[in-house]
């Protein structure tokens, strides 16, 4: 074919060659994502009929100063759930004298409520894992349900669809948690919704993949006899954290780990200060998984390094068509510029409809227009957090 005739040269279509074939590769990542998380939706729709016959379990919620003012309601929650028989267990980690008395209060509401504490001593423990690991002794049933004293279940069903996964090859459920709209609207609260739904999908999809790496300690369930041949945190004493992310890893090989994202399991996560929090769980959880190294991380990191020659492609394309305008060269302007403009912004409207999507799964905001600016500079932020994580008090001895 004399390709002299539509006036572009075989570097220039070598070139929009290029650019098509980075589209394909990042529109596939985009969508395999949003296709996971839609289809186990449509596989495992919650049913009532779920709430029969289920086995009992144990609810521990962890309290501390910080998440203390939420107790009230979170109990209230856990205690309207439409389940058999299931317990609750509040562990108080720091002796907050407030979580004492809405624990007392409480108990005069619900007798059956029980409670544990750790004293206020400055050994060099990890209080989370501390409190796991008195609630998960002090529960009476093998199945082991948690949540803070912060969040709250969004809906009645939230432990029948948390624990209708467990069977004799299912040993750990993950789930994921919703931040409260009023929780979070100062500076930079639609970038940390759209970071957040991207986080929470990675680790949902991984496990529904059967490579889970993580959970979310607020909305998560195990057996406790796992617990105990796993020998609790034994391999991570000496991390402050890890308890949801090391851990769930090192569950991952003794049992199946699979990932639950009903609308029925979904809990509500209400922060004193979300943004603090943000930032604080940004920087232990890169911590930590600094030391996993998951596959799921591997291919968000080689997607963003794609991204780099793909936008220097298109944007030399683009030069080039404005280059050959400027030289009287319309046709040849027309057809590179058009080209590589067009899979561009096809390219950037598949991935924020698969966002936006993924954001509707996960309760999250759903964005538009700042979906392409949050893309392009999630990888510079993400990279500050990592370079400061290892200065942070990440261990026990600090």
């Amino acid at each position: 074919m004399d390709l002299s005739i539509i006036n572009i040269s075989i570097e220039e279509l070598c070139g929009l060659g290029v650019v098509a074939l980075l589209v394909v590769v990042q529109c596939f990542y985009s969508l395999r994502r949003k296709l996971c998380l839609r289809n186990w939706l449509k596989r495992n729709r919650f049913s009532t009929e779920d709430v029969v016959e289920q086995a009992p379990v144990s609810v521990v919620v962890f309290a501390n100063r910080e998440n203390g003012e939420g107790l009230t309601d979170c109990v209230h929650a856990i205690m309207n759930q439409h389940y058999g028989e299931f317990e609750v267990i509040v562990v108080n980690a720091d002796s907050a004298s407030y979580v004492d008395d809405a624990v007392t209060l409480l108990t005069m509401e619900f007798p059956g409520l029980r409670s544990t504490f750790i004293p206020d001593t400055n050994c060099n423990v990890s209080l989370r894992k501390l409190s796991t690991m008195l609630g998960v002794k002090a529960a009476k049933h093998d199945v082991v349900v948690f949540i803070d004293a912060d969040c709250r279940p969004a809906s009645p069903y939230w432990l029948a669809s948390m624990t209708r996964h467990f069977d004799d090859s299912v040993g750990v459920v993950v789930g994921f948690t919703a931040v409260d709209d009023g929780c979070d609207s100062g500076f930079g609260h639609r970038y940390r919704a759209f970071d957040t739904a991207l986080e929470n999908s990675q680790y949902l999809a991984a496990a529904i993949r059967g490579n889970a790496y993580r959970g979310n300690r607020c909305n998560m369930a195990y057996r406790k006899s796992l617990f105990f041949k796993n020998k609790g945190f034994s391999e991570t004493m000496n991390l402050k954290y890890g308890d949801d992310d090391l851990f769930v890893a090192e569950l991952a090989r003794l049992t199946d780990v699979v990932a639950e994202i009903s609308p029925e399991s979904i809990v509500i996560s209400k922060p004193r200060d979300y943004r603090v929090a943000y930032e604080f769980g940004k920087y232990h959880r890169y911590f930590t998984q600094s030391k996993l190294r998951p596959a799921a991380e591997a291919w968000s990191v080689a997607m963003s390094l794609v991204r780099v020659p793909y936008l220097l492609v298109v944007a030399a394309a683009i030069a080039w068509a404005v280059w050959c305008a400027v030289g009287g060269d319309y046709v040849r302007a027309a057809i590179v510029g058009g080209s590589a403009l067009a899979l561009y912004i096809t390219e950037q409207l598949i991935y924020i409809f698969a966002q936006r999507k993924i954001s509707s799964i996960l309760s999250c905001k759903k964005l538009f227009f700042t979906i392409p600016i949050f893309r392009l500079i999630r990888p510079y932020i993400n990279f500050s957090f990592k370079a400061r994580a290892s200065h942070v008090d990440n261990y026990t001895w600090q």
